[in-house]
């Protein structure tokens, strides 16, 4: 049973899961888990982070290393991570690709700066490239390319980690829970159905 605090956590969770479906584990059960271990029937909220964590911890070790891989930069102030968590939290197509021009608003959301597509264009290049273990794929010509996760847990796990490195909050995952509703689908703005 979870306490009155937990529940509007269970309310956030459930959002999460609407729209990031592919959550490695199940949070419900894993914060049963830490309840009990802790003595206790009543799930609070600190179960439910404490189960946040354990999710991103218990990721697969090939998506861990994939981000890991991705984002590792010998700059110090590189916008990897950043750009990476704004890229999950773009909206998508139906096949879920997104355009440079979606990641704008997400990236402003998670860094409080306005960036131009120039200036993360390469980091999502990068993200294609074998040589940093591709965590994208692209598709079309060079003006209208458009990205996508390459495994769909990525996209999850991207969202997780921000989430419990206190990166975004809920309120930034409910800005964006509904823009696959408009994504830019070859370079136009789109009502998906």
């Amino acid at each position: 049973m979870a306490s009155k605090p937990a529940r509007k956590y269970w309310i956030k969770w459930a959002g999460l899961l609407r729209v990031y479906p592919t959550t490695p584990i199940g949070l419900d059960q894993e914060a049963g888990y830490v309840s009990l271990n802790r003595g206790s029937l009543e799930i609070t909220p600190d179960d439910v982070n404490k189960a946040m964590q354990e999710a991103v911890n218990q990721t697969h070790e090939t998506i861990r290393f994939a981000y890991h891989a991705a984002t590792t930069s010998p700059q110090k102030d590189s916008l990897f991570s950043k750009v990476i968590l704004a890229c999950a939290l773009a909206p998508r197509d139906e096949l879920g690709y997104f355009a440079p021009a979606d990641v704008r608003d997400p990236l402003y959301a998670v860094v409080g700066k306005r960036y131009g597509i120039p200036q993360y264009m390469a980091h999502l290049k990068k993200f294609c490239e074998s040589n940093r273990t591709p965590v994208m794929e692209n598709e079309g010509e060079d003006y209208r390319r458009q990205y996508r996760f390459i495994n769909p847990l990525m996209r999850t796990y991207v969202v997780l980690r921000g989430l419990q490195e206190e990166i975004i909050g809920e309120d930034t995952i409910q800005r964006f829970e509904h823009a696959d509703d408009y994504a830019t689908v070859r370079g136009q703005q789109a009502r998906l159905l």
